[in-house]
């Protein structure tokens, strides 16, 4: 493949990969179905007619995952009269259900309505943006590839600075490379065409190239 064409694809694939990792969970989370119960069940543990208050222990299951939050319930005597409004904290007991397993409710309850609710769901989705920052720093490392072409008495002179490879070419043909991931001083290339014409490269830390042919700097 084209050094060149090398350099916009890694450009455009981590473009991609970035831009999809800012954007799915995003787009997971609000295709998600709206909160909602499916489910509850009520347990009286205790009636104590000395202190007229009833112990409960609630359970609410939901159509997704939640972790906890409060839920707010009317509860009614056996003439349907409502004895109290109480807001619940609620926590997880298995999957989608929730549990408060202790409620005090002055009176006798025999029914209970949920009024409203509130809670914090499982957003998994937006663990991908642990991806985040190496995606950012790959992106930026490809902006940092570099490719110049160079005519020079019709020869095509082609320079690559890339993550690892770095290459110098005469009309296709590699007369010099350097291998690393990682260099602390820039990198040189060198090379000798057929007609003793003398070929320096210097590459950059930040893959900048510089080429100077029979030591005169080319532009």
């Amino acid at each position: 493949m084209n050094e060149k064409n090398k350099i916009i694809i890694h450009r455009l694939s981590w473009l991609f990969i970035l831009l999809l990792i800012i954007f799915l969970p995003i787009i997971i989370h609000v295709s998600k179905p709206k909160l909602d119960i499916v489910d509850d069940e009520g347990y009286i543990n205790d009636y104590s007619s000395s202190l007229n208050r009833t112990s409960l222990t609630m359970y609410v299951t939901f159509n997704r995952k939640v972790y906890y939050g409060y839920v707010t319930i009317k509860y009614y005597d056996d003439s349907n009269h409502l004895l109290e409004t109480k807001e619940s904290f609620f926590t997880a007991y298995n999957g989608k259900t929730v549990e408060c397993d202790l409620i005090y409710v002055d009176g006798k309850v025999a029914s209970y309505e949920i009024e409203s609710f509130e809670f914090n769901t499982y957003a998994w989705e937006f663990m991908i943006y642990y991806l985040l920052l190496p995606a950012i720093i790959m992106f930026i490392s490809s902006l940092l590839l570099c490719y110049r072409e160079y005519d020079y008495n019709g020869k095509k002179i082609s320079v690559y600075a890339g993550w690892y490879h770095h290459t110098i070419r005469v009309d296709g043909e590699k007369y010099d490379e350097h291998n690393t991931i990682m260099s602390f001083t820039p990198i040189k290339l060198n090379a000798i065409m057929d007609d003793n014409i003398k070929l320096e490269v210097t590459i950059s830390l930040t893959n900048r190239i510089t080429l100077k042919i029979n030591g005169k700097l080319v532009k």
